[in-house]
């Protein structure tokens, strides 16, 4: 469709399979794209069944339509084959190696437990499969699915498969009320709550992709780490350097950088059950102390820019500068010798 409508008005694109490698006017074509109204499908099936089923006018409302299966790409197009090559390992060992499923499950905007297991119960689960056209990495997580591949070489292309709709929302009216008043109710399977599983859906992708944009760092750890690695002045206080090496530092970094807090920040009660066990048997004075020394802890990560405070809130998000930071540190960490020393 949207090929048929780049030839209308007449922009030069390069296609190969169902992929885009090249387009002369990208935000134009992506203007044109998110032009396309999914209530579309539901007159085009009618006409399938239409001229198809034979006792399709003894139905006075015509069919229910329904997608079982839905996918939803989001495709990064790069300058070369030879960029994304360069890249595609990192991304690839980002995936199995530092995304855990408590990360997998919040991009997918599962609740989940203090502890990092689903409310829902089910499965988490990372596969990678070498394929002639590319390394494909599959996320399954409970019963929807999570892709990463690098297709036609100069694409990286992230796809979300959305089965179990059960926990995802959408504003409408009740079934058979078409007048009545609208809530958040669950999202269901049918065409008309198509374009709501595509908003769902691309920001799940979008998710995804900013956690692999973490990772896409061509600066030595050496430069990453600089500024956190010295004395900072910050709100007329001398702050002390962050040591990334030091376990306790490290442990720190790691609990602000969970992949669970990237959408809605964390708070002074979230890091204190992470970074003490006995946070929530503990006396009244024993959590006033932890709660000061955590307090001092994020007082620190914002002085080097790699927290800050939400505002009118007592919450956290960690910056684009703290991404960038905790996930080189933490790979750097995971890393063996034997990957370093390469």
């Amino acid at each position: 469709w949207l090929a048929g409508q780049l030839r209308k008005r007449g922009i030069d694109y390069g296609m190969a399979d169902n992929a885009f490698s090249h387009i002369e006017d990208w935000e134009r074509a992506q203007c044109i794209s998110n032009g396309w109204e999914a209530k579309r499908i539901h007159s085009s099936l009618d006409d399938f069944a239409q001229r198809c089923c034979p006792i399709f006018r003894d139905f006075a409302s015509g069919y229910h339509w329904s997608v079982d299966q839905c996918e939803y790409a989001t495709d990064i197009a790069f300058r070369s084959a030879e960029d994304l090559a360069r890249l595609y390992p990192t991304f690839v060992q980002h995936a199995y190696a530092t995304l855990h499923g408590r990360d997998l499950l919040k991009f997918m905007n599962y609740r989940v437990c203090a502890d990092g297991r689903p409310r829902t119960p089910g499965e988490v689960k990372t596969t990678i499969k070498e394929l002639l056209e590319g390394t494909c990495v599959r996320h399954h997580v409970l019963r929807n699915l999570l892709k990463m591949y690098d297709k036609m070489m100069s694409v990286l292309r992230i796809e979300s498969m959305l089965m179990d709709l059960r926990h995802f929302k959408v504003f409408r009216t009740k079934e058979g009320d078409e007048g009545g008043p609208m809530s958040y109710l669950c999202l269901r399977k049918g065409v008309a709550d198509l374009h709501r599983r595509a908003e769902v859906s691309e920001k799940i992708n979008d998710r995804y992709v900013a956690s692999l944009a973490s990772v896409a760092e061509k600066r030595t750890l050496a430069e990453v780490t600089k500024d956190i690695s010295q004395r900072v002045q910050w709100q007329g206080r001398t702050c002390r350097a962050l040591n990334p090496l030091a376990s306790e530092d490290a442990t720190l970094l790691a609990a602000v950088g969970r992949g669970e807090f990237m959408i809605d920040g964390f708070s002074n009660r979230q890091i204190r059950a992470l970074l003490f066990a006995d946070t929530e048997s503990a006396d009244a004075a024993t959590q006033k102390r932890q709660s000061g020394k955590v307090t001092r802890w994020l007082r620190l990560l914002r002085a080097h820019g790699l927290i800050a405070k939400v505002p009118k809130t007592h919450r956290y998000q960690v910056t684009e500068k703290g991404r960038t930071n905790i996930s080189v540190i933490l790979a750097a960490r995971a890393s063996n010798t034997k990957l370093l020393l390469q």
